[in-house]
């Protein structure tokens, strides 16, 4: 090991020397980004409230991340804001009138396979266009007072309901107290501190399993898995 880490040391002196500056400061950012793990110790014993737009959001990213999350801390509320109609795929259901019921019921399994004991549904109609109605939100101001940590989705997501849903919340919470997570794609800014998880096949067909009325997201499987490489993103922005 001592001979490793001198080799190491003598490469980037060489590097720095030799003036390569630009491969120099590259080689430095991914090998500091990839060597951060998810940083359990910051949420041992803490109270945590994770927040989604929809019933399903938590498939390919938070859901992984809360199973280690939930090693060190039994403390875990979750709060879904919207019904997630207009996404349900129609051959599924009889009449628009039962897209709200179905979709409740299936968030319901979700909660119940992840072992969330605590959990609110808000059942606000989809594709918002604009923030979450005051009255809504001070019903929820004494649970999110009382949390040590909030997630939410990336605030570079431009899904109306993701958007508008983080846009909400973060005015709710200290900077510092807040990690933001991916639902469709991964975006990622050097600039922030990522922490990353390991992604769960078997948790991932378990809940698309549950969400029968998302079908296309099983097609989106081996899509999502290049995407993610095994991997799953979160990240503060102050944190270091």
């Amino acid at each position: 090991m001592k001979y490793i880490k001198e080799i190491v040391i003598t490469f980037f002196s060489f590097v720095k020397k030799n003036k390569l500056i630009l491969f120099y400061k590259y080689s430095y950012l991914f090998m500091s980004f990839y060597s951060k793990k998810s940083p359990l110790e910051i949420f041992e014993g803490k109270n945590i409230v994770i927040v989604t737009a929809h019933p399903d959001d938590e498939v390919f990213c938070i859901a992984h991340v809360l199973k280690e999350i939930q090693t060190v801390t039994k403390n875990i509320s979750w709060i879904n804001t919207t019904l997630g109609q207009n996404s349900i795929d129609s051959k599924y259901f009889e009449s628009s009138n039962q897209t709200g019921i179905i979709r409740e019921s299936e968030f319901i399994e979700s909660m119940e396979k992840l072992k969330v004991d605590k959990y609110l549904h808000l059942k606000i109609p989809s594709y918002l266009s604009s923030e979450l109605p005051v009255e809504t939100m001070s019903k929820i101001q004494r649970e999110i007072d009382n949390c040590d940590y909030l997630f939410l989705i990336d605030k570079n997501d431009q899904h109306p309901d993701h958007y508008f849903t983080t846009k909400s919340f973060e005015k709710l919470k200290n900077k510092n107290q807040i990690f933001y997570y991916n639902v469709q794609k991964v975006t990622l800014n050097k600039k922030l501190n990522y922490f990353y998880s390991s992604f769960n096949e078997q948790l991932f067909e378990q809940l698309i399993g549950v969400y029968k009325s998302q079908s296309h997201m099983e097609v989106s499987f081996d899509s999502y898995k290049k995407v993610f490489s095994k991997k799953v993103f979160i990240y503060n922005e102050n944190i270091n």
